[in-house]
């Protein structure tokens, strides 16, 4: 089995747990261009069900939505918790030379997510921060909405590795996909069942509910 050099995570609801950011920033330009209002737990239920995208399309207007929505998400109104397991997984994968790398849906500039790295006290065990700000600066692009595959791969060549040193971490479908065009390999993260279940359908091979059950998965081959 090839040695895991460099692990990329996600960071929205994979390394943080900031569904608060999210429902507001989603909301505000829900509103912004539909006019309309969604309480939390509506918008909880569609995202956690997965049917959020059902109710507001990435084709059409519904694209302005979300492609908002990644900007606004920037302005961060509450403090971020980690997710359970995170900084014990940092301590122990970087203890044995692997590298770890950001790769972020949010549309703004890196330092937006290192100045939470820094307030979170991990900014130490992350080697680089990429978001979608950064495929209009290095002439990247995505295929489709919040694609990350052209980021995957940038970052594994940034970083001097082989695509099948890497593995990343994410707890979407859109992460999956773009883990499998990138040809890296996929960790899904699910908090509770009904994302695991909906990782499971579409293929994903290893699913944990924290980073102490990722740790496990990325020693399996």
């Amino acid at each position: 089995m090839t040695r895991v050099r460099l692990v990329i995570l996600d960071y929205d609801l994979t390394l943080v747990n900031n569904v608060i950011d999210f429902y507001l920033a989603f909301t505000e330009s829900l509103k912004k261009h539909f006019q309309r209002e969604m309480s939390f737990s509506e918008f909880y239920d569609l995202l956690v069900s997965d049917k959020i995208v059902e109710e507001v399309p990435t084709t059409g207007i519904g694209y302005k939505v979300w492609v908002d929505m990644r900007r606004l998400i920037c302005k961060s109104r509450y403090i971020s918790s980690l997710a359970p397991g995170l900084k014990f997984f940092l301590e122990i994968t970087s203890s044995t030379g692997v590298e770890h790398v950001i790769v972020s849906g949010k549309e703004c500039h890196s330092e937006y997510i290192w100045r939470e790295l820094r307030r979170a006290g991990i900014d130490n065990f992350i080697n680089g921060v990429y978001t979608f700000f950064d495929l209009a600066v290095l002439g990247g692009y995505e295929e489709e909405l919040f694609d990350k595959s052209w980021l995957i791969k940038y970052a594994v060549k940034k970083h001097g590795k082989r695509v099948e040193e890497a593995v990343y971490i994410g707890d979407y479908k859109t992460d999956y996909y773009s883990s499998v065009k990138a040809g890296v390999r996929f960790i899904g993260l699910a908090f509770i069942e009904r994302r695991a279940e909906l990782l499971r359908d579409i293929g994903v091979g290893c699913i944990a509910r924290d980073f102490y059950e990722a740790l496990i998965c990325l020693s399996e081959p």
